[in-house]
């Protein structure tokens, strides 16, 4: 599981806090506009699997939608 929540959109990127558990975010994905394969989480080098999740299913849903999702959920 994981969850991600949208805290900001603009032009330049879309920002989500991500968690295994909805109510303890781990940090907060940053996802390029241009190029979503350069994410990153603010302030970390790490690259968790959690964020890596979140990424896939915000991407996709924005691919088929035109829109950023609200709210994300992966269950695998």
């Amino acid at each position: 599981m994981a969850y991600g929540r949208k805290v900001r959109e603009d032009d330049e990127s879309v920002s989500y806090t991500f968690a295994i558990e909805p109510a303890s975010p781990e940090g907060v994905l940053v996802i390029p506009v241009v190029d979503p394969d350069a994410w990153y989480v603010d302030g970390s080098d790490a690259r968790p699997t959690a964020a890596l999740r979140v990424l896939g299913k915000a991407v996709l849903t924005f691919r088929r939608s035109g829109r950023w999702p609200e709210l994300v959920a992966f269950q695998s």
